[in-house]
């Protein structure tokens, strides 16, 4: 977790080898992502790295998420430190005080388009079925 402040342009609280869990939380985790990268895409706002949009994922959705913060800020690779049980692993345990999350997820998100093709095309977002021309 880094401590950028909410009214950074390019704020970033979620980095590096921050993922862990089982299948069953990667597979609930990986729909409320892609649900944020498409509300993202769909009001045209620029995303330009994962991080952006894990970090607002975590937001909207903390029962799915858990960061930690190792104590000090660029602590590279602490993740893998605490699950190995060699570094931070009291600090493992608690989620953040850094990060900052919504009460509540949003509600009336645009529907994620699957089995479609999306596309961008005379300045506009187009969906399409998946053998139709994008423009």
């Amino acid at each position: 977790v880094r401590d950028d402040p909410l009214d950074s342009p390019a704020r970033v609280n979620i980095a590096g080898n921050s993922f862990v869990g089982t299948g069953r939380a990667f597979l609930e985790m990986y729909p409320r992502y892609y649900q944020t990268f498409w509300d993202w895409i769909s009001i045209k706002k620029f995303i330009g790295s994962d991080q952006f949009v894990m970090t607002e994922t975590c937001r909207r959705y903390k029962a799915y998420c858990h960061p930690f913060f190792p104590g000090r800020f660029k602590t590279w690779f602490a993740m893998s430190g605490a699950i190995s049980g060699q570094r931070f692993t009291n600090n493992f345990r608690i989620v953040s005080p850094k990060y900052l999350f919504l009460d509540e997820p949003p509600s009336d998100l645009p529907e994620v388009p699957t089995l479609r093709k999306v596309s961008y095309c005379k300045g506009e977002i187009t969906v399409k079925g998946a053998h139709e021309d994008s423009c």
